[in-house]
C-alpha cells in the first residue's frame, strides 16, 4: 500500500477509494468544473503471453469498479493508453495482437458507448512507440497493426481512430 510506503506524501485531498462509484461521481463533477473533457485511462496487460487471452488487465480497478459503475460517468468520456513498457522484447504478429489485446479492448473499452471520440473517430494513446515499433518487429509490421487498428475500428461505427503516441 502506498499510504504505508511513503507515510511522508499525503495527498491535499487525502487518500480515497478510486473503486468506489460514487467516489468517482465526485471526481467527475471536479474535472468538469476545471474543464476536462475526458478520463485517460492507463491500460497494463496482466502479462506479455499472447498465449494467454486477458481476462482482466493489471491496475485497471478504477475503471471496472468505479467508473464504470458511476451514476455520473455518461458525462465525462474515457479513453485508453496502452502502457506498454512491460512489453520489453515481445516479438508479436498482428495475430497475436488481435487475439491478444485488440479483441479484449473492443468488448471493454470501444464498444462502450462512453469511449472518447473526437468528430466521431476514437482516441487511443499509446505510451512509447519505440517499444511499439520494437514489439512488432519494426517499422512495417507496426504500420501494418496500426492500419489494421483503423480499419477494423470502423467495424464499430468510428469514422476513424486517433492514435497519439509519446
Amino acid at each position: 500500500d502506498l499510504a504505508e510506503e511513503y507515510p511522508d506524501r499525503t495527498p491535499l485531498m487525502g487518500y480515497y477509494d478510486e473503486e468506489n462509484p460514487e467516489v468517482c461521481d465526485w471526481e467527475t463533477k471536479y474535472m468538469l468544473e476545471q474543464g476536462i473533457s475526458a478520463f485517460q485511462y492507463c491500460w497494463y496487460p496482466p502479462q506479455y503471453n499472447t498465449s494467454i487471452p486477458i481476462k482482466t488487465p493489471r491496475a485497471f480497478w478504477h475503471q471496472y469498479e468505479g467508473y464504470f459503475y458511476a451514476k455520473d460517468s455518461h458525462m465525462l468520456p474515457f479513453c485508453i493508453m496502452w502502457e506498454n513498457a512491460g512489453a520489453g522484447n515481445a516479438n508479436w504478429t498482428l495475430e497475436d495482437f488481435k487475439g491478444f489485446i485488440w479483441d479484449y479492448w473492443v468488448e471493454w473499452c470501444f464498444r462502450d458507448p462512453r469511449y472518447y471520440r473526437i468528430d466521431n473517430k476514437a482516441v487511443f494513446h499509446i505510451y512509447r512507440d519505440d517499444l511499439f515499433i520494437k514489439t512488432f518487429g519494426g517499422v512495417e509490421n507496426a504500420k501494418e497493426v496500426l492500419s489494421f487498428m483503423r480499419e477494423d475500428i470502423k467495424k464499430l461505427g468510428y469514422d476513424d481512430l486517433i492514435i497519439l503516441v509519446n
